[in-house]
């Protein structure tokens, strides 16, 4: 047989047609050989320091050689039987990993796994998303790549623990006789449900975060025309300075 070392520098190369599902095959092979003789199969470090004569270490040296390198292999391919590829949408409420996020003044055990939910207002590609930053992380980039970032069902316990349960009653009023007033009009976009063109709005509102952002049409954004008139001539200055 050709030398392990051959077989065990290789690496999953889709391009070059190296698989690491037939590789665990090779080495399954190589190991059964180790154990009818184990002098069938030989390193090139063996001839060097006269392994090839010591099978019982011989064997040993090349066993853990094997194992070492099946290991990444085996992981990968538990990776692909579970992984899958999230498939995100302009308008789609996401959340975003704090893993690589170095502002946050909060101690560790307390900060939110994730960030969120966030509007993903543009897509990079398939591996990259544009979201929506509150005004606290504003400074920040805000592309992410998907392995950052998770599609948004519902609130967990465990990923937000330090948002408080409890709410007096006193608040829950004030929240709710509190006037809903519009900040800004973040982005436009059109749906096209069943052939119909509609145009939608993101919008965000005072003393709220961006998860409470919502997508309305243009009827149903209080003091919609004065807020439309403010977005239109701020796109207009974009465009001109694009120009």
């Amino acid at each position: 047989l050709p030398s392990i070392d051959r077989y065990t520098s290789l690496k999953d190369d889709p391009k070059n047609g190296v698989n690491h599902q037939k590789m665990l095959c090779i080495f399954h092979g190589i190991q059964i050989s180790l154990r009818m003789n184990p002098l069938l199969v030989y390193t090139s470090t063996s001839n060097k320091t006269g392994l090839q004569h010591q099978p019982e270490l011989y064997h040993r040296e090349i066993s853990l050689t094997i194992r070492e390198r099946v290991k990444p292999l085996i992981s990968k391919q538990k990776y692909y039987k579970t992984h899958k590829d999230q498939d995100f949408r302009e308008w789609d409420q996401a959340l975003v990993s704090t893993l690589n996020f170095n502002n946050l003044k909060s101690p560790k055990k307390i900060i939110d796994s994730f960030l969120g939910p966030l509007t993903i207002n543009r897509l990079i590609g398939k591996n990259s998303v544009k979201v929506t930053l509150t005004e606290e992380f504003s400074s920040k980039h805000s592309a992410f790549p998907v392995s950052l970032v998770q599609p948004y069902h519902q609130t967990g316990d465990d990923m937000f623990p330090s948002k408080s349960k409890s709410h007096t009653a006193k608040e829950i009023v004030e929240v709710e006789d509190s006037p809903v007033l519009v900040n800004k009009i973040i982005k436009a976009g059109n749906i096209r449900p069943n052939g119909n063109i509609y145009r939608q709005y993101l919008v965000r509102f005072k003393r709220k975060t961006a998860d409470k952002d919502k997508v309305l049409t243009e009827d149903a954004i209080p003091d919609g025309d004065l807020h439309l008139r403010i977005f239109r001539a701020s796109r207009r200055t974009e465009q001109s300075h694009q120009l």
